[in-house]
């Protein structure tokens, strides 16, 4: 059986560029605004009907906006392409999904154009017309290297301002590291719920690590 969809652009010719099946969704990217009835920009996927990813801009990229390539990371999902911006987020070529919300990622290059990206042994490797990158594991996952160390960090993302709730009192080093490992944030709590102020940061994904005696807990966060 022939199955036939039509992706449709309103200038220009339209073209996809990959389709990849992540956590049992069909992904295509590519230069579209839709396609039938569905609006959305350069990115969508099909679950049994067409959704979109609401994507409201791509900012003023020195191109036509473009993605390129998407993977998945367990409920995650990072993209790659030519674009300024993401939902009014700069953005730099690459952007990341998480919790139904987007994220991008500290960078000084401007328009940039990412065409690829792969996971290796956990890091996630970008390459195109910007220079080839590795970015750390660690911003992605979150690790607790002692069970009884249990650590809620909210609202995430939030504005800036995130609450970290512990079990117990007692001095607990606080750090925080941007994409490409560099220290932004460090600060000493000795409470079991305590504040850090994170709203001068840009608004990206980064890293945060609580360490409590033998006891580490890593996550990602979000400023939006």
């Amino acid at each position: 059986m022939l199955y036939h969809e039509t992706l449709y652009k309103n200038a220009g010719f339209p073209f996809a560029t990959r389709m990849k099946s992540i956590n049992n969704k069909l992904y295509i990217t590519g230069y579209f605004d839709g396609t039938l009835n569905t609006v959305s920009e350069n990115i969508i996927y099909y679950d049994g009907t067409w959704n979109s990813m609401n994507i409201t801009n791509y900012g003023n990229a020195w191109f036509s906006p473009c993605v390129y390539d998407i993977r998945g990371n367990a409920n995650d999902l990072f993209m790659v392409g030519m674009f300024d911006s993401i939902n009014n987020l700069f953005a730099s070529g690459f952007a990341y999904y998480s919790n139904s919300n987007w994220a991008t990622f500290s960078s000084t290059i401007n328009n940039a154009e990412a065409v690829s990206i792969e996971f290796y042994k956990g890091d996630i490797y970008v390459s195109g017309r910007i220079e080839f990158r590795r970015y750390d594991s660690t911003l992605f996952v979150q690790s607790i290297t002692n069970k009884n160390m249990l650590i809620d960090i909210y609202p995430n993302p939030s504005n800036g301002n995130f609450t970290i709730k512990k079990q117990t009192d007692g001095q607990a080093q606080i750090t925080v590291h941007d994409l490409v490992g560099n220290l932004i944030f460090s600060s000493t709590i000795n409470n079991k719920t305590s504040v850090i102020d994170l709203t001068s940061l840009a608004r990206s994904l980064y890293s945060i690590t609580i360490t409590e005696g033998e006891n580490t807990h890593t996550q990602k966060i979000v400023v939006n």
